[in-house]
């Protein structure tokens, strides 16, 4: 998890109209996960805030597929790091970390990193 200093350091963008799509990722071979989608409120290089009528989890490791209009769809795994109680309008907020970006199996493939910032920088 992020120390607070360095979470005020990152910036923090809004892209209208993006969306996320997600589904758990879990070791198990089970027959149902946890999957759904939402909209994404602020992305950074580091993760994303969504709104979402799913109920989330801290911790839990998902697939994400961000949907950002006028590009290709971005697949990147995260971490759950926080979920906020259901609001009036029967949402949830959750924040997902990103899993670090390297070449090496396990990881966010190191060249989307790239792509990320220059949307992000689009934004800027």
């Amino acid at each position: 998890m992020l120390a607070n200093d360095e979470r005020r350091k990152i910036i923090r963008f809004k892209i209208p109209g993006s969306m996320v799509f997600f589904s758990e990722i879990s070791p198990l071979k089970v027959t149902q996960r946890l999957s759904g989608d939402g909209l994404i409120d602020d992305i950074s290089i580091k993760g994303i805030r969504f709104s979402t009528e799913s109920q989330l989890y801290s911790g839990l490791s998902l697939n994400l597929d961000l949907i950002i209009p006028g590009r290709e769809q971005i697949s990147l795994k995260g971490n759950v790091v926080w979920i906020s109680g259901k609001q009036k309008n029967d949402q949830y907020f959750a924040f997902v970390e990103f899993i670090e970006f390297s070449d090496d199996e396990g990881f966010n493939p190191a060249h989307l990193q790239n792509v990320l910032e220059t949307i992000l920088n689009e934004y800027a």
